[in-house]
């Protein structure tokens, strides 16, 4: 009789598990099942392949650049690889245009029409008209290949809550990016009082600025005329930077020049045909030769290590 109860018990028991186990409503992990299943495969394990490190070999002399301030990144890694006070303040004159591009791409669809209001005299312009309508793109590329500080003006005032609202836009991008030496007092890139950034600011921005395609295929292109929206006037544009189209690899992007700021210009480059670089210079006697010689130093020079090594070769130090 005790071995019939007993059998009876594990019985119920045994019962009471499958329920436990197969009753959906009751179970989690069966729920769960059913929810998530990829939660129950068994997936390929993640291994994480560093990207190698850009260095400098050193085994010619650095030459002589007249930039008060420069900075050469990895654009991938931002890893610096040649510098000179880049953490200085300087006026950025027109490589605030960058910012004036982004800000504008995120606020307006590329074939919004934007009405020109106000007239810019000062150079370098478009040469658009007061009451005129123009898409953003084509503002973009009056911005961005010519510098025309028209152009940049009429992204801004077509912000429906005014140019100083633009322009808080600009600094929020700035503070997003952690570019905390940089403030922008207006689109164009007058030396405003409070108006700054940094060599190394700049790359950060330049970096972001890489990203998006469009901007990038606008800031290398070299000549386009582009017209307003009633296809009555149109713009001649020339790009400015003397190293787009004569230096291989080189992709825009900015250029800048006030009498306080001095020659400035922010470059893309590929070197070896494939590995991105920023190179930054600011406040130079020649931005374009300041440049050159940049970038022949870094062909010269540059070799790709990977991280194991150059973790082995600190460690021995």
């Amino acid at each position: 009789m005790n071995k019939v109860v007993k059998t009876l018990k594990l019985f119920l028991y045994a019962l009471c598990v499958f329920f436990f186990i197969f009753y959906p409503g009751r179970n989690t992990f069966l729920s769960l099942y059913i929810r998530e299943p990829n939660a129950f495969v068994q997936k390929k394990q993640f291994q994480f392949v560093p990207l190698p490190l850009a260095r400098l070999t050193n085994n010619t002399e650095q030459p002589y650049i007249s930039a008060s301030s420069y900075l050469v990144i990895d654009a991938l890694s931002f890893t610096p690889v040649l510098w000179k006070n880049e953490k200085t303040p300087r006026l950025p004159a027109s490589t605030v245009k960058m910012a004036t591009a982004l800000t504008a791409y995120t606020l307006y669809p590329l074939d919004a029409d934007l009405t020109v209001r106000t007239t810019i005299d000062q150079e370098v312009l478009m040469g658009l008209v007061p009451g005129d309508t123009i898409s953003t793109l084509n503002l973009l590329y009056g911005t961005l290949v010519s510098s025309a500080n028209d152009a940049a003006y009429t992204l801004a005032e077509n912000d429906p809550d005014g140019v100083r609202a633009f322009v808080k836009k600009m600094n929020t991008l700035a503070q997003t990016l952690h570019m905390n030496d940089t403030y922008f007092t207006n689109p164009i890139g007058f030396d405003n009082e409070g108006e700054k950034t940094t060599a190394h600011d700049l790359a950060l921005l330049a970096q972001h600025f890489s990203t998006v395609p469009l901007l990038m295929n606008i800031a290398s292109t070299l000549n386009i005329v582009p017209s307003n929206q009633t296809y009555t006037r149109w713009y001649p544009l020339t790009s400015i930077n003397q190293l787009i189209s004569t230096v291989p690899g080189v992709g825009g992007i900015k250029t800048g020049y006030t009498e306080g700021a001095g020659e400035n210009l922010v470059t893309y480059y590929r070197a070896q045909d494939t590995h991105p670089f920023i190179i930054v210079v600011m406040g130079s006697e020649d931005r374009f030769l300041d440049t050159r010689l940049l970038i022949t130093y870094l062909d010269a020079q540059l070799k790709y290590y990977p991280l194991q090594t150059i973790t082995a070769q600190l460690q021995n130090q």
